[in-house]
């Protein structure tokens, strides 16, 4: 399962990725998604989220299976990511301009 927003690309780019592995792949939206369909045969369920998702929804999700039976709820981390994004040299300058001109 992915949780997401079926408009990211991110999330729907996860999704791909687990079907192109040959997985069952769902992307959802949250707790209410998870339907008796998508559960049916599975032994071990992935849940893994979009970037822009907020962790309570994945949480939700979470105990959304744990009340439809899940027993055992494994946290893997696949890669710690430690990426900062700053801003392009354009912005920083628009940006100490404008303080520049407020400050006068």
């Amino acid at each position: 399962m992915v949780i997401g927003s079926s408009t990211s690309s991110n999330t729907r780019s996860l999704c791909q990725v687990a079907a192109s592995m040959g997985v069952k792949s769902y992307l959802i939206g949250g707790p209410s998604e998870v339907t008796d369909e998508i559960l049916a045969g599975a032994s071990v369920i992935g849940v893994t989220s979009g970037a822009s998702a907020p962790e309570e929804q994945v949480q939700m999700v979470l105990d959304e299976l744990k009340r439809r039976g899940a027993s055992d709820v494994e946290e893997v981390t696949v890669r710690d990511e430690d990426v900062a994004f700053v801003l392009p040299r354009e912005l920083v300058s628009m940006k100490r301009q404008l303080r520049m001109a407020a400050s006068v």
